[in-house]
């Protein structure tokens, strides 16, 4: 009885295995090495610290770019410089 149920346990073991095996051995080693290279921590940093500058470098780009400023205003105009005091004088 122990024998049956652990020659069972083997078969649906193994049949399991093949499944996943099947499913492994149908990627070529192209995409394998393309996987683990986009998946690797110092890959995907390098690829991170290019993007920041990238970045970097579009707002550098961005700052040379003309500017255009509006203000608005309303209302008297009160003036305390040299120009205005000699008027009042006058």
């Amino acid at each position: 009885m122990r024998l049956v149920l652990s020659l069972r346990k083997r078969l649906i073991a193994t049949a399991i295995f093949s499944c996943f095996a099947e499913q492994a051995g149908a990627q070529s080693l192209d995409e394998v090495v393309v996987t683990v290279v986009r998946s690797h921590p110092v890959v995907e940093s390098v690829r991170a610290q290019s993007r920041a500058a990238e970045q970097r470098i579009a707002e550098e780009e961005g700052a040379l770019l003309p500017r255009v400023d509006f203000s608005g205003t309303a209302g008297e105009e009160f003036t305390n410089n040299r120009l205005t005091r000699q008027r009042a004088k006058d």
